[in-house]
């Protein structure tokens, strides 16, 4: 049996047009959890599991969800402070102890790569991280300016933004979907990094077959998909 456990609503952030974060505090006890681990959120039973994307050293979750229409996201759309949910875990594996990290988001896969960021940020432990985020467009670049800003206070992170349905204005950013050439453009000695993937299914396979071009070895990656 999964430990659930008793949190309170602490606020309800809109991200994007249909991303929500929902940050949570658990009641009176400490929830401690990894970089790209996961829970489980039960509410009227329904349960869906969500990527954490707040940092560790938070004391609270972020749960940062995309609100399609769904038996448990209707539900999620009607919460407001002070209502309370269930939730069990932390679970999952999604990291890796290495200096030297390349992460491949598509769409709402940032969710569990910000964890990382945030958490790399803040204690400065000088991991390198090559960030790919690929969204649809400019609007649904959910933590962009987050990004941006954490990129400039550190080095040792990279942030390549890609737009693939239009070309903003004033936005730097590739517009094409991601592919080998673009890869290997921004990654030198890419075979001697470790891979976090994280997206639609059909994101993470056309990512999986530019790491199987650029012969990166099965043990360096790591894939968390949907659809």
């Amino acid at each position: 049996m999964p430990d659930k456990k008793i949190f309170g609503v602490m606020e309800v952030i809109t991200e994007a047009p249909d991303v929500k974060t929902f940050r949570f505090k658990p009641r009176d006890f400490k929830f401690d959890f990894k970089p790209g681990q996961f829970v489980n959120l039960y509410m009227s039973g329904v349960v869906r599991a969500y990527s954490i994307s707040s940092s560790p050293s938070s004391y609270y979750i972020d749960l940062t969800v995309k609100m399609i229409r769904g038996k448990l996201t209707g539900q999620l759309e009607k919460l407001k402070v002070g209502d309370e949910v269930v939730i069990s875990g932390p679970y999952g594996n999604f990291t890796y102890d290495s200096d030297d990290i390349v992460m491949l988001a598509g769409g709402s896969g940032i969710t569990p790569m910000m964890s990382h960021i945030r958490r790399n940020a803040e204690t400065k432990a000088g991991k390198y991280i090559t960030l790919f985020y690929s969204a649809r467009t400019e609007k649904d670049m959910v933590f962009r300016k987050e990004i941006d800003a954490i990129q400039r206070a550190n080095p040792n992170i990279k942030f390549v933004p890609i737009i693939t349905r239009e070309k903003p204005e004033g936005f730097a950013c590739e517009t094409k979907r991601i592919d080998l050439e673009m890869v290997r453009r921004y990654l030198k000695e890419p075979e001697k990094k470790c891979y976090l993937v994280c997206g639609p299914a059909d994101f993470a396979g056309n990512v999986a077959n530019i790491l199987g071009e650029l012969k990166i070895p099965g043990q360096n990656i790591k894939k968390e998909f949907w659809g």
